[in-house]
């Protein structure tokens, strides 16, 4: 399960039996430790109002500013990304956005899949994924603001298929993509600005200096 961070409210995203749900939890004294203190679970990964029973490996965004929730997973039958955004301020628990697809992976295993999502402060969306099962399949998208359109930037990042990246966004137009290459960690940095791209890849920071 991921989660998030509210106030004083703690958010659970989770896959069960293919579906993908959250749950809101205002912590009592016990700090959430009883099902009384969560809600009801909400149904997030359903397709046109139909539960959807195969998606897998959810991963999630919070974005205290706006106190809003995105979250990505993989869906098994369909090959591709999905993810919806979630505004825990319009209603309690929340209420959920329109849910994106991305194209159609070609009979791959997103059972394995790793999936990640970061969001700007601008709204401009960035996943990727990652077939751990076989090191060979992997991708990275950004979907502009209030958009639903996967646009592929993997070329030029460094990140290969055998990599596991986490990605984070700074700023209005910035991403980090930080992961592991063989035994050395590399970071790399996209800027979507008028001319889109890496301004840097696979930069070691094994042996960086921390403060």
């Amino acid at each position: 399960a991921n989660g998030a961070l509210n106030g004083g409210a703690w958010y659970a995203v989770y896959e069960d039996a293919g579906g993908i749900f959250y749950e809101k939890c205002v912590p009592s004294v016990d700090g959430c430790e009883t099902g009384t203190d969560w809600t009801d679970r909400t149904d997030i990964g359903e397709s046109g109002g139909t539960a959807d029973t195969d998606n897998r490996n959810p991963s999630a965004w919070w974005e205290s500013d706006r106190a809003k929730m995105w979250v990505v997973w993989a869906d098994n039958s369909r090959d591709n990304l999905q993810f919806v955004d979630i505004d825990v301020d319009a209603s309690d628990p929340g209420t959920a956005g329109t849910l994106c697809s991305g194209a159609d992976q070609a009979n791959h295993n997103p059972t394995t899949w790793q999936v990640t999502i970061t969001v700007d402060s601008s709204d401009t969306i960035y996943v990727s994924y990652v077939d751990t099962s076989t090191s060979t399949t992997n991708n990275m998208y950004r979907i502009a603001t209030g958009g639903c359109t996967f646009t592929a930037i993997l070329t030029s990042s460094g990140v290969d298929a055998s990599d596991r990246p986490i990605l984070l966004a700074t700023g209005t137009q910035t991403l980090h993509s930080i992961f592991q290459d063989g035994t050395t960690l590399r970071h790399s940095v996209y800027v979507n600005d008028a001319s889109p791209g890496w301004d840097s890849a696979d930069t070691d920071i094994t042996g960086v200096a921390t403060d």
